[in-house]
Formats: structure tokens, C-alpha cells, sequence
């Protein structure tokens, strides 16, 4: 009994010779082998089958599948006959191929049920050595028979004074903390007594002045030209000991007042144009209805005619229309292969639509669909 591996790499050979037992409703008909090991399948040439004489196979219909590691070493065999409709199948069956894997070359029979039997000839072609399994080895435990006495150590344990980084720098932590936390106060309380007196300068000046004074402090006082980079610049660097001059609103003169236009704004919501507030919503509005026409452009419901696909899948009328499983909207384009189409480019945020069964490559959907039948009828009723 060879040892399990770990991976195998190289060429496996698969050359059908002679069938035995083999079920058939007609006294002569064409049947062939289809061989599968994970996702790749292979058939073999079309044979005569005739009544008492066993359908045999030429050097021809050789198969080479190319192993790696990470394969399952599983071969699945199929008989199949070659009809005017779908392929019908006359037998199934497995092998493992752990033993060819180590043997190399083996000449064996296979069933394939429910009566027949096929021979094959299997020849591996290794590329690289195959690992063994690794195993864990527990060897016995042999008890000592004198035992050496233990050494008469004294275990002696030290505390050692722990050191913190501020201990290393500083001799007492509360006094520093206290150190600290009176420059913090002392600070406040100079930058709260300097806004105070800030503000109540301002609030005593802004009490004296009447309405139209208030007025035109600020009209003269709010920037008429765009400041450039430069001087906005400049005023950050300036010192913050410098104070700003005061204004004396008493020397305004009250002919000014009259000539001073109050309806008169420093901008025009007129001159914003197309990004006024007032027009966002409906901007918005209409993105949205652009991104869902283009949603429905871009999807495709089943046509009425889908329908009647599970009747001829159940009775096994299927038609070779039929095994277009999605009508192109996922781009699927057989044969294990895949579009760029619009699984990619969907804009709906809901799930994804389910995927049709996934063919072996090298295996036809009419095949597929008869040995895995139930996957089909599976897949027909969660989309129909």
C-alpha cells in the first residue's frame, strides 16, 4: 500500500483499449470515453459497438492530462454514445490514481456501472519527486534506570528596586508635577486677563456709537480688493506684539452717511449661475435618473420563452438552444471561459445573479447536462 503524497507533477497518460458489457438499445452504434480529473475533461475517438464484439479503441484516442500539485487524484470515467440529439450514457465510473502515481505505468480494468467494464492502460510520466506524507514519529519512552541525583543549588532571589524613566532624570515626581501645573495656571491666567481686557475696550466703544456710526465702521472697514497669496502671507509673519491702531468713530462725518447706498452688496447671488443652491437638488435629480436608465439599458430579463425550458429539461427533450444558460448576460461563453461583460460593469448594489453550473473544460454543455442533470435543474429554478 503506497504511502499518501503531497503533490505529484508530471504527464498521466490515459489510453482506453477494450470495453466489455457495454448497454445498448440498438445492435450498432458509435460510443466513446470522456475522462475528467477536476476541471479538465477529455474524450477519446468514436468506436463501433456491435452486438457480441467488444468495442475497441487505437492508439488515437490517447488523453494526456498534465498533473500538478494541488490535483485531486481522482480520474472520472464516462461511456457515452454519439446520437442525432444529446449523447446518452451508457456507464459511469472512478479511479483513484494514488497507485499509477507511485507504479508509473499500469494496465488495469475498471467498472463502470451498472454492467460493463472498461481496460485502460495508465502511464505517468514524473517531472518531479513526489513527497511522502509526513507522518509524526512518537518513539517509545525508555525509562532511565539511575537517574542522576539534583545538584544541591540554593535558589537565592533578589528584588531589585524598580527605576522609572522619571525617577532617572528627576529626584521626586510629585514635585515636579506640581512645578508644572503652576506654569500652566500662570499662563491661563495671563492669556484670559489679555482677551478680557480686549473685549471690554470693545464692548464700552461699541455702546457710545449709534446705528448709522456702526454702519459705516463696517462698510469702511471690510476689504475691498482680493488679498494675493503674498500679502496673506506677510500679516501671518507679523509679530503678535504689534497692536492694530484704534479707530476713532467719532471723527466720521455725517454728510457720508447720505451718500452711502445700503442696498448695495459686496456680491450678487445673480452672478453664481448654474451652481446657485436653489439648483443643486435638481441636478442631483437628474444624475440619478441618468444612472438608472443606464442600469436598465444594461440588464436583460429572461425572455417569456424561458419558461418552458424546465419542462424539456425534466423529460430530457432538451434542445441544443437550451443550454444557453444565461442568454449573454454574464458573458459566459462556454467551454470554463469568461467576457468581460456585465458581472463587471453592473451598477446595481443588490447581489449578484447566480452563476450558471460551471463546465469542465473540454466537455460540451449537452454532456455536462446529462451526467450532472440535477445541477441544471437546480439553477433553472432559482433563475426562472
Amino acid at each position: 500500500m503506497p504511502l499518501k503524497f503531497n503533490s505529484a507533477k508530471g504527464v498521466l497518460v490515459v489510453d482506453p483499449i477494450e470495453a466489455r458489457n457495454i448497454c445498448t438499445t440498438k445492435s450498432s452504434s458509435k460510443i466513446y470515453c470522456l475522462f475528467q480529473i477536476d476541471n479538465k475533461a477529455f474524450r477519446s475517438k468514436t468506436t463501433q459497438l456491435q452486438e457480441h464484439i467488444s468495442p475497441k479503441w487505437n492508439e488515437d484516442s490517447q488523453c494526456r492530462f498534465d498533473i500538478d500539485p494541488g490535483v485531486t487524484p481522482l480520474l472520472k470515467i464516462y461511456i457515452l454514445e454519439r446520437t442525432s440529439g444529446l449523447p446518452k450514457v451508457l456507464g459511469k465510473g472512478e479511479l483513484d490514481l494514488v497507485d499509477i502515481f507511485y507504479e508509473k505505468k499500469v494496465d488495469k480494468w475498471t467498472k463502470v456501472p451498472p454492467t460493463g467494464q472498461i481496460n485502460i492502460e495508465y502511464t505517468f510520466y514524473q517531472v518531479a519527486p513526489m513527497l511522502p506524507h509526513k507522518q509524526p514519529t512518537r518513539g517509545p519512552s525508555v525509562p532511565v534506570k539511575n537517574p542522576l541525583p539534583n545538584s544541591p543549588t540554593e535558589t537565592v532571589t533578589v528584588n531589585k528596586p524598580k527605576i522609572s524613566s522619571v525617577d532617572s532624570v528627576f529626584v521626586d515626581d510629585q514635585k515636579e508635577k506640581t512645578r508644572l501645573r503652576k506654569l500652566a495656571s500662570k499662563v491661563k491666567r495671563r492669556y484670559e486677563r489679555r482677551i478680557s481686557l480686549r473685549e471690554t475696550e470693545m464692548e464700552q466703544q461699541l455702546q457710545k456709537m449709534t446705528n448709522d456710526e456702526l454702519l459705516v465702521f463696517e462698510v469702511n472697514n471690510s476689504p475691498k480688493d482680493k488679498l494675493n497669496n503674498e500679502e496673506i502671507i506677510h500679516r501671518d509673519e507679523e509679530p503678535e506684539g504689534l497692536e492694530e491702531p484704534e479707530v476713532n468713530v467719532y471723527s466720521i462725518e455725517s454728510s457720508k452717511l447720505e451718500e452711502l447706498d445700503l442696498n448695495s452688496l459686496p456680491f450678487s447671488a445673480d452672478s453664481i449661475g448654474s451652481t446657485v443652491v436653489t439648483k443643486l437638488e435638481k441636478v442631483k435629480a437628474e444624475d440619478q435618473r441618468k444612472k438608472r436608465r443606464e442600469a436598465k439599458a444594461a440588464y436583460e430579463r429572461l425572455s417569456p420563452s424561458a419558461f418552458a425550458i424546465m419542462n424539456r429539461l425534466e423529460q430530457g427533450r432538451a434542445k441544443r438552444d437550451d443550454f444557453r444558460v444565461d442568454n449573454g448576460v454574464s458573458d459566459y461563453k462556454g467551454d470554463g471561459t469568461w467576457g468581460k461583460g456585465r458581472l463587471s460593469d453592473a451598477v446595481y448594489t443588490e447581489g449578484r445573479p447566480v452563476l450558471p453550473p460551471k463546465i469542465p473544460i473540454g466537455m460540451s454543455s449537452e454532456e455536462y447536462y446529462m451526467l450532472n442533470r440535477k445541477e441544471y435543474l437546480e439553477y433553472f429554478q432559482q433563475i426562472l
